[in-house]
């Protein structure tokens, strides 16, 4: 026990101590002057020294190891080059790694160097790995020529960004990249950001390896799981091709995008695309949303859906974007937002024309126009557009009245009915998509009521209330019309109901002094602990969660020296659901209850005459406060710029090891211990 207070002793001192300009040198956060290195060794070093340093290189740097980012770094050459060695045996893994920390790269280039098929001089890695950080790419900087065209492996490519990472893109160029696995420019994981607001990604090859989901081409410039915003730049010259096995070919889909996760554009340039199969463009496939703002998407090429391949998903346009065509696979309804402001009408091309398909929900035929068939039209009321037959009137009533008394016609459009664990299911959203007609009135569009709804367990409603959702699993519910003849019409709709994963916080505790705080207010100090905090869920986002948010203080908000345990409580399934009116949010199910403890230390600081380099610390442990016991260190000005240089020498300064030679070498500011009375010495 006591060597776990010591080693938290000493985390206490490093984090205030070794951030010295912000406890020593109030309000100074300015980066120190460049160092400028030339030579792989030295970058290694200064890329992987901890804290914030800005790095200049001044030749060409090859790469024979991992390098792996510490602290907040900015890189900065004059078209400098970094690559990878190029020897036969040389490093082929990702070049820079970001991990927890962040860097930011100008007017440099780093380049994988590979040109043939055997891979002489590239690499099976990325150029950049985010894997929990940031990584910012800006003016005249390239990630380019990282070639893997041949083995079936996670390599080649530009960047890879992994769960908790995050990529921006302010301006250069990401080009000439090659891989056999998705995204030859970008690659975005689950929970992964990429933010372009600027810059180029062109030229880049997702080439088919085999018949295997994840290799057989999909995304030439962007493959995305994760999270995708686009407000400016340029993505042109991408292509993605697909495997072919004798008569068939598989992926080849996503020129410019392959997107399964979320993905909004308001601006930018998107042209010149191309893929073998499906969306020169964009290919929207399961579980993707997909937002369209702004921007230009035109003059991409593919053998289905130049522009856009809408296969599952989400598909949303608001603003006033510049789109040539979108490609709709039977099902998928197109959704609009109210301020859609379209300058040139959109081409709707269907996998197969369908009668009484809602084709675009909320949209007008101003904005709209379907591809051009002689028996088909599109239809408006007031759900959208629809899918009609385009005889005239006088041959549809003949029609009718020889078919008088036919059975009516019962469908549901959209995306199939999915429910998550403890969702409370009213009747919008068992008629979510529901329309019902009886032909004989002679129109489609005329509505009749649903009259009854048959439950797996066989029982019967007369109008749909209620649904067990507390079992997973897929199930089926039918739903019964009858006409004005006595006529009925039944359906069978099958729906999902998903597990609700209980939402995770992710803390680490605070170490506040008591005068950075004796004004802080309760909606002060919940931005604070907010911002150190990780909160995930799998259907809600961290803005709606906290809408059931419940924070229990234990008296921090006095703003008195001492440790509190300040709990969180998050109830999740708070959002908006499909069956919900478009813009409203809120509870829709009984959701689970998330609780975690946050320690907080507030640290009393006493001042030795007007000195502000000699202080006495009071530091409160991690075992033992609640008997009162804290320790008195007093650090003077010698004593700090000694101890910074012990830290910057040391390989790993966390570890016991280095921790033990702190306590031998330092023990002189050692003071003891003494009782707190409300945190003053």
């Amino acid at each position: 026990m006591r060597s776990k207070v010591r080693k938290i002793r000493f985390l206490i001192g490093l984090a205030i101590l070794g951030a010295g300009t912000f406890f020593f040198q109030k309000g100074d956060k300015i980066i120190k002057a460049r160092t400028v290195i030339s030579g792989f060794d030295k970058l290694k070093k200064e890329l992987e020294r901890p804290g914030k340093k800005q790095i200049q290189i001044s030749g060409k740097v090859r790469i024979s190891a991992p390098v792996y980012v510490k602290g907040e770094k900015v890189l900065t050459g004059k078209g400098h080059l970094i690559r990878s060695t190029s020897k036969k045996n040389g490093y082929r893994g990702s070049l820079i790694i970001v991990d927890g920390s962040s860097l930011t790269v100008k007017g440099v280039t780093i380049s994988g160097g590979g040109k043939s098929k055997n891979l002489k001089g590239g690499v099976t890695g990325r150029l950049v790995e985010v894997k929990n950080g940031k990584f910012t790419l800006g003016e005249k900087s390239v990630l380019k020529n990282n070639i893997n065209d041949r083995l079936a492996v996670s390599g080649g490519g530009g960047v890879l960004v992994q769960e908790d990472g995050c990529f921006v893109m302010n301006g250069g160029e990401i080009s000439g990249n090659k891989s056999v696995m998705g995204g030859a420019g970008v690659r975005i994981e689950k929970r992964g950001l990429f933010c372009m607001t600027g810059g180029k990604i062109a030229g880049n090859q997702s080439l088919g390896a085999g018949a295997v989901e994840g290799f057989d081409g999909r995304g030439g410039a962007i493959y995305n799981e994760g999270e995708v915003k686009i407000s400016g730049g340029v993505v042109s010259g991408n292509v993605v091709r697909g495997y072919s096995a004798g008569r068939h070919e598989y992926g080849g889909v996503g020129g410019m995008l392959y997107n399964r996760g979320m993905c909004v554009i308001t601006g930018g340039l998107i042209t010149g695309n191309r893929a073998s199969s499906g969306g020169g463009a964009m290919y929207l496939d399961k579980q993707s949303y997909l937002r369209i703002m702004g921007g230009t998407i035109r003059g991409n090429r593919a053998e289905h859906g130049n522009e856009i391949y809408a296969a599952t998903g989400t598909g949303y346009l608001s603003g006033s974007p510049l789109l040539d065509s979108i490609y709709l696979q039977t099902g998928f309804t197109l959704q609009t937002g109210s301020k859609l402001r379209i300058k040139q009408k959109i081409l709707l091309i269907p996998e197969k024309y369908k009668k009484g398909w809602c084709i675009v929900k909320g949209g007008k035929k101003k904005d709209f126009s379907l591809a051009k068939s002689d028996n088909w039209q599109l239809g408006q009321n007031s759900h959208g557009l629809y899918m009609e037959s385009s005889q005239n009137k006088g041959k549809v009533e003949r029609k009718v009245r020889q078919k008088a008394g036919r059975v009516p016609v019962i469908k549901m459009s959209g995306n199939p009915l999915q429910f998550y664990e403890g969702e409370i299911i009213k009747k919008r959203a068992l008629c979510f998509g529901l329309t019902a007609w009886d032909e004989k009135d002679g129109n489609l569009g005329k509505r009749i009521k649903v009259s009854k709804v048959v439950y797996p367990d066989g029982r019967v409603e007369k109008r749909p209330e209620r649904l067990d959702t507390d079992k997973m699993g897929v199930g089926s519910i039918y739903y019964r019309v009858t006409n004005s003849q006595g006529r009925h019409g039944k359906l069978k709709v099958s729906y999902r109901v998903m597990k609700n994963k209980r939402a995770v916080i992710r803390v680490s505790p605070r170490y506040l002094f008591t005068w950075e705080v004796q004004r802080y207010s309760p909606e002060k100090w919940k931005e604070i602990l907010l911002a150190n905090c990780r909160i995930e869920d799998d259907c809600e986002t961290e803005e709606e969660l906290q809408k059931d948010m419940n924070i229990e203080w234990n008296g921090l908000t006095a703003n008195k020296a001492g440790r509190y345990l300040v709990c969180i409580s998050i109830r999740d399934q708070w959002g908006h659901r499909y069956y919900m009116k478009q813009g409203k949010v809120g509870r829709y199910g009984r959701g689970k209850v998330s609780r975690v403890q946050i320690p907080v230390t507030l640290v009393t600081e006493n001042d030795v005459g007007s000195d502000i380099s000699e202080r006495y610390v009071r530091f409160f442990p991690e075992y033992g406060y609640s008997n009162g016991e804290s320790e008195i260190w007093h650090f003077k000005r010698n004593d700090i710029t000694q101890i910074k240089q012990y830290m910057t020498e040391q390989v790993n300064p966390f570890s016991e090891e280095c921790n033990n030679i702190f306590l031998k070498r330092f023990w002189y500011c050692y003071k003891g211990r003494e009782e707190t009375q409300g945190g003053e010495k």
